[in-house]
């Protein structure tokens, strides 16, 4: 599992070490389900139905969605979190800004060949995406212009953003 995968001590402080293994429980078993698909984007994960399931209390929960809110796969709800639109991926650090752009690309181009992205839907703002994947906002720009020229992206006016097209790119086209 990747370093993300655990709350950090920050997150944890105000627990004892018990509640503290719980949270990191609960959070590592959200996290795998969000990630795979298992709970889609956009399920309002309820606070009181997750303490039940994981037989923990409020407080632990609260401490896994905020890990999650976190790393950015929920918003956080005022009876829980929901799911993100789209799973992140951490940045990597030290990039040139060509692979980011190729990661950029290559990452966008996966989520809409996976319908992760469905046609017709919204991006997430340009700014959202471009913190996302740890570049500006104009280079997540350049990053996305090949699948604009392509026509799998349309920019929008109103609303004002990035719409997914109805021609999305095959699967086994996508390089691995």
């Amino acid at each position: 599992m990747n370093a993300s995968a655990h709350l950090s001590d920050v997150e944890t402080r105000l627990l004892d070490p018990k509640r503290a293994g719980q949270a990191d429980r609960v959070h590592r078993g959200l996290q795998e389900a969000i990630t795979e698909g298992v709970i889609p984007p956009g399920v309002l994960l309820v606070s009181a139905d997750l303490a039940s399931g994981y037989k923990v209390d409020l407080h632990v929960v609260a401490v896994a969605l905020r890990g999650l809110a976190h790393n950015g796969l929920v918003h956080l709800h005022h009876r829980g979190a929901k799911v993100a639109d789209a799973p992140t991926t951490p940045p990597i650090p030290h990039r040139s800004p060509r692979q980011a752009r190729s990661h950029i690309e290559l990452t966008i181009r996966r989520r809409l060949a996976t319908r992760i992205y469905q046609p017709g839907n919204m991006l997430a703002r340009q700014r959202v995406l471009a913190k996302e994947f740890g570049v500006s906002t104009a280079a997540y720009r350049r990053a996305i212009q090949p699948l604009v020229e392509e026509g799998f992206l349309i920019p929008s006016v109103n609303p004002r953003g990035t719409r997914v097209s109805d021609r999305l790119p095959r699967v086994e086209t996508v390089p691995c």
